[in-house]
């Protein structure tokens, strides 16, 4: 197994951010900075697992899940289905 991080944007400052493998039920939590940036620790996984992200925000309101594909680069974010 891999060793994978996820990283991104658009995330509340301050909000806690969930990379859930659904293959392997591992994953990783980070929290947003003041800008809404974000990258996690190292999760497990093999490339083309699906990854589930979402976020809590500060006043615990949950995000909308989006999923994307474990690979090299910046992969798609799609719905989850």
């Amino acid at each position: 197994m891999d060793q994978w991080v996820a990283s991104g944007t658009g995330a509340p400052a301050g909000a806690e951010v969930f990379a859930i493998n659904r293959a392997t039920g591992g994953g990783s939590v980070a929290r947003a900075d003041s800008t809404g940036s974000y990258m996690t620790a190292a999760f497990g996984g093999r490339m083309g697992d699906t990854v589930e992200l979402f976020y809590r925000a500060t006043n615990g309101e949950l995000s909308e899940s989006v999923c994307s594909q474990l690979s090299v680069g910046t992969p798609p974010l799609v719905p989850c289905p």
